[in-house]
């Protein structure tokens, strides 16, 4: 039985009025007459107390109906299972754990364990409860719907078989995620139950509550009014820790190969250490040491190493080495073939080929190698995993035109320079054509002293993207004095992009196979057009390769739930981690995103194998305390400054309850069996008082 108001229980205390009255003091009921007393000396007569009950059956019935009545209006109700769909719920709990890189520390996950067990014993039967682990990602170890009908020993049990297969991983702290995870899942699991419990709840944080926690889009963030947080920051026996970063190197590439690798060794404010070493991993030479000041940072060079490649930088003299190694993956150039096939006599300056040597040149993320052909190889031999890019003059001769369809099947892009508008035999063989129109086939020269500029640019094309800003389309500084007329509509599939200021195509895109030619009607020689001296050259040439050979720049260095970009040319196959478990990649991926663990991880490709490296991000190595202050200013709400429920919010908790008791109404049999105590108990009291007769 529950009662809807139990304060009226304190009525029940009057049952001590019968039994004062049963108590009270009273003179002799007994007279006896006599004929004179005027012989008797005159004494008070004796009045005592009674020190035994008598009429039980009364006082019961008095003192029965006084609670009866009391009961009555403390409003009492039978709670069912089915009515209360588990019982009454007091609170509503979701407990984060931090499972970040920084909780690797010494004595952290047994500090952990022991602060969640004594929390849960505060966490009764008919509260909700659910548990989320966090770092950079958030990952519900146990959901509220799963400790439904559990008691506190079987949540207990589940939730250590969960944490056992939920160790510290090596992602950064990123508190913000957490918390707007934890508090839509109250809120997700509060409309799912409704007014069974009061609204809202509260948010149990255990974590090291380091100061490199992640919280800025909590700025965007509207804390629900409901919802509070609690904080448990975990013991740390030592805060002290020094953490090793990469800095930007003097060459401006990342080497193991020599001194130019440029570290930064940071170390808290907290500190009691300051001195460290730098030393390649596998190499157990003696290094000089490195002082470094309590909450100060120092770049320096990492020590020299003969063996090039991909390793790992090594920092000792600190307490916590979680973030004590830095992998580093070389950003070695990316190794192109690009070949230009005409059979034209150049002659300096006034030919393609002299401009084409000038553009392709080696820098820090390329390493082209131009090659001038007349006759390619046969279709077996010229492989696109060799050949990036083709750059060819028409006409096209025929013993080049099988190459050449193959090559643009596997994918790649042939930029086509039109001499001869009559010349598109080569063209014909290679992409579909329709019925042949007519068109003129001597080049359009405009008259003297006048040219044609550039007007319309596809700019959402990949070779145009470069193009797409205000600033980057004008190309009224680029005169054109000759182009090829261009019929429309000859080839199937074809798309123009770019065209001359009259309206006449100037680029041109023919799809075949997976590849595509990209026909230009003029060209960049200095009688036809100043394109080779304007600034639009050189980007133009490099979005064009870049659509053959796909990404040109690849950054070799990420951190942990960092997605990692996949060329598509060449076909990226598969990816190694460091814990050599393999990954087959899908021919149209274009992220990989299991990089949960620091090391060197392997791309396979349909070229080559290459190397990139997954580090711990920077501010996880900040393990000093962090201010609650900064959560306040989020919007955070503490369970502290947050007031006591108010009685509407009682009420509100209460409907169920009352709903229950309006349907039973036991206070009406109560009423009535106080109404019934009553009448016996002034029959009895009128039988036992009645005078004896004579």
């Amino acid at each position: 039985m529950s009662l809807l108001f139990p304060l009226y229980l304190l009525g029940a205390a009057a049952i001590t009025l019968p039994i004062l009255l049963h108590r009270r003091r009273q003179r002799p009921k007994e007279r006896t007459q006599f004929s004179s007393l005027m012989f008797l000396e005159a004494t008070p007569p004796r009045v005592k107390t009674r020190t035994r009950i008598e009429n039980l059956l009364l006082l019961f019935l008095r003192c029965l109906a006084f609670l009866t009545l009391t009961l009555c209006f403390a409003r009492p109700f039978l709670p069912k299972q089915d009515d209360l769909a588990g019982g009454m719920i007091n609170e509503r709990v979701l407990i984060l754990l931090d499972n970040s890189a920084s909780m690797r520390r010494e004595g952290l996950q047994e500090n952990l364990r022991q602060q969640l067990t004594e929390r849960l014993k505060q966490i009764g039967d008919r509260d909700r409860l659910a548990v989320f682990a966090f770092d950079h990602e958030v990952r519900p170890l146990v959901e509220f719907t799963e400790m439904e009908g559990l008691d506190q020993k079987q949540r207990n049990q589940l939730l250590i078989e969960r944490l056992a297969g939920a160790p510290p991983g090596w992602g950064g702290t990123h508190l913000a995620n957490a918390f707007m995870a934890a508090t839509d899942s109250i809120l997700e699991d509060e409309a799912r139950v409704g007014t069974q419990t009061l609204q809202g709840g509260r948010i149990l944080l255990i974590s090291d509550m380091q100061e490199g926690d992640r919280l800025d889009e909590l700025g965007t963030f509207e804390w629900p009014k409901n919802v509070v947080v609690d904080l448990e920051p975990v013991e740390v026996t030592s805060t002290s820790n020094a953490g090793l970063m990469l800095a930007a190197s003097e060459q401006g590439t990342l080497s193991t190969d020599s001194g130019s690798t440029r570290v930064r060794i940071w170390n808290s404010a907290d500190s009691n250490l300051n001195k460290f070493r730098l030393r390649w991993d596998g190499d157990d030479s003696e290094s000089p040491e490195i002082y470094v000041p309590s909450g100060k940072s120092r770049v320096v060079s990492a020590p020299e190493r003969h063996t090039p490649g991909a390793s790992t930088l090594v920092l000792s003299g600190d307490k916590h080495d979680f973030d004590n190694r830095l992998h580093i993956a070389p950003e070695l150039p990316r190794q192109l073939s690009i070949v230009y096939l005409g059979d034209r006599k150049e002659t300096g300056p006034s030919g393609s080929l002299f401009y084409l040597e000038r553009v392709f040149q080696s820098n820090r993320y390329l390493a082209p190698r131009l090659i001038s052909l007349k006759q390619l190889p046969e279709p077996v031999e010229f492989r696109s995993e060799d050949v990036h890019l083709v750059i060819a003059e028409s006409p096209i001769s025929e013993v080049n035109l099988d190459s050449l369809k193959q090559y643009l099947e596997d994918g790649r892009t042939l930029l086509h320079i039109l001499n001869d508008a009559d010349d598109l035999g080569g063209l014909k063989y290679l992409c579909k054509a329709t019925v042949r129109p007519e068109v003129v086939s001597t080049p359009i020269t405009p008259d003297e002293n006048e040219f044609n500029l550039i007007q319309e640019l596809d700019t959402s094309h990949p070779v145009l993207t470069s193009f797409s800003e205000p600033r980057y389309r004008d190309f009224t500084k680029v005169h054109f004095w000759k182009y090829r007329p261009w019929a429309e509509g000859y080839f199937l599939g074809e798309s123009v992009l770019a065209r001359f200021d009259n309206g006449a195509p100037a680029l041109v895109e023919l799809p075949v196979g997976r590849g595509s030619v990209l026909v230009l009607m003029t060209s960049w020689r200095p009688e036809d057009s100043q394109l080779a001296v304007s600034t639009k050259f050189l980007p133009l040439l490099f979005s064009v390769l870049e659509q053959s050979a796909g990404a040109l720049s690849r950054t070799s260095l990420f951190t942990t739930g960092e997605q990692v970009p996949l060329p598509q040319t060449p076909q990226a196959v598969a990816v190694v981690r460091p814990d050599g478990k393999r990954f087959e990649l899908k021919p149209d991926q274009e992220y990989f995103a299991r990089t949960n663990n620091v090391g060197l991880y392997q791309l396979e490709t349909s070229e080559a194998e290459l190397t990139f490296a997954v580090n711990l991000p920077e501010m996880e190595s900040r393990t000093s305390p962090m201010n609650p202050g900064r959560l306040a200013q989020y919007g955070v709400k503490f369970a502290e400054s947050v007031p006591d429920t108010t009685t509407e919010e009682l009420k509100k908790s209460q409907k169920p309850f009352a709903e229950i008791e309006n349907r039973q109404k036991l206070w009406k049999w109560l009423l009535a069996a106080a109404c019934v105590f009553f009448l016996l108990e002034t029959w009895l009291a009128g039988r036992l008082t009645r005078p004896l007769t004579a």
